[in-house]
């Protein structure tokens, strides 16, 4: 039986699931290509895109690297705040993205969730 969680964090693993379909498409991958690149089973990226599979921080950073677009960024984002990843704890290389990739919204945002 599985434990059920928070109307919130489905909606994270919604919004991650996504964001990580957005990655896998413009990428031009099909489900197998993309478990190979970020090392997972096809059938987990399977059910990360349909909201049933939560990723490890490790994961999260791994897509955090592969999102390109605010949109792809933001849940990405909003899933390390729920773990008390602060963009401020972020290494050098993902700060390092473009400044129109991580909004001021949406660091605020992340900075709220992780009760900053």
């Amino acid at each position: 039986m599985a434990i059920p969680i928070s109307p919130e964090r489905a909606l994270i693993r919604l919004e991650m699931g996504r964001a990580a379909r957005s990655i896998r498409k413009r990428l031009g991958l099909t489900q197998a290509a993309f478990s190979e690149k970020v090392l997972l089973r096809q059938n987990k990226v399977s059910q990360l895109e349909s909201g049933r599979f939560a990723l490890s921080v490790a994961k999260l950073f791994e897509l955090l690297r592969l999102a390109a677009t605010e949109d792809e960024r933001g849940p990405i984002l909003r899933a390390l705040a729920t773990a008390g990843i602060r963009t401020s704890d972020l290494s050098p290389s993902l700060a390092s993205l473009p400044s129109d990739s991580i909004s001021e919204s949406q660091r605020a945002e992340v900075q709220n969730a992780s009760g900053v």
